[in-house]
């Protein structure tokens, strides 16, 4: 699990979105499985995929969140850990 407090940059292309400028925004990890982070490098059209054991953000704005998070009402509703579902984003 990463520190709340590190940076996050969204690694999709044209993509500003960081921690920083975008505080409210929600960042999740892009998956460490090969087949599935292969999956999203290719969906994200990126020309440069990053290293295999690297930790790297999608931000909310590539997901429809009320569908694509397990736990979307209890995240609303109490806050917690947020758990997407397994796929890919969805909008470039």
């Amino acid at each position: 699990m990463s520190n709340p407090q590190t940076r996050k940059s969204c690694v999709v292309p044209k993509c500003m979105n960081t921690t920083t400028n975008a505080p409210e925004k929600l960042f999740f990890v892009v998956p460490s499985n090969a087949q599935m982070r292969k999956k999203w490098i290719q969906v994200m059209k990126r020309v440069d995929p990053f290293g295999a054991k690297s930790c790297v953000y999608c931000c909310e704005d590539h997901f429809d969140i009320e569908k694509d998070m397990e736990n979307y009402v209890k995240y609303k509703l109490v806050g917690g850990r947020i758990k997407l579902k397994k796929g890919v984003p969805r909008t470039y």
